[in-house]
Order: C-alpha cells, then structure tokens, then sequence
C-alpha cells in the first residue's frame, strides 16, 4: 500500500487527525489549525513536525519557543507543497 497516494493521503489525514491531535498540549489545542505567516504557530505544522519526530519533541513546542523552522524543515514543506497542489481534484 504504500505506493499507493490515496492510501497515503488518508492514513496521513488520519494520524494528523487522530494521534498528533491527543499529543498536543491545551494551549497548542487553541492555536489555529493553519497560518500563512510561518512565524505564528498552528496546529497543522506542529503535526507535521510532531511526526517527523516524536511526541515529547512536539509538545516541548511553544508559543515562546516556536522557531519558524519547523515550518520550513524538508518534510513539512512537502506536505504544503503536496496540499497546495490539491491532486485529489
């Protein structure tokens, strides 16, 4: 299954719905789920970065510490540019 996109897609949405979201802290819970300035936090990159490497790394993630890199590491910038493509229409 793995070479299958569609297969991909919805186990990816899955983890990021599912797992990432129980994995954050409250105060990530209220950032909002996207931003286009990739200096604000949101929910999205942090689920992207909290898969990349692991829960404690994410949670350790806060407003005051949120370096816009973790928006801007390889894998997080594939999964934007994969999104923006919007291959599924």
């Amino acid at each position: 299954m793995a070479w299958n996109w569609k297969t991909n897609i919805a186990n990816g949405k899955y983890i990021h719905q599912t797992y990432m979201y129980y994995w954050q802290t409250s105060t990530q819970k209220t950032w909002p789920n996207t931003a286009v300035d990739p200096s604000t936090p949101n929910r999205e990159d942090l689920a992207s970065y909290g898969y990349l490497h692991n829960e404690s790394q994410m949670r350790e993630v806060t407003s005051d510490n949120w370096d816009p890199e973790v928006t801007t590491d390889t894998h997080t910038q594939n999964i934007r540019g994969y999104k923006s493509s919007k291959p599924w229409e």
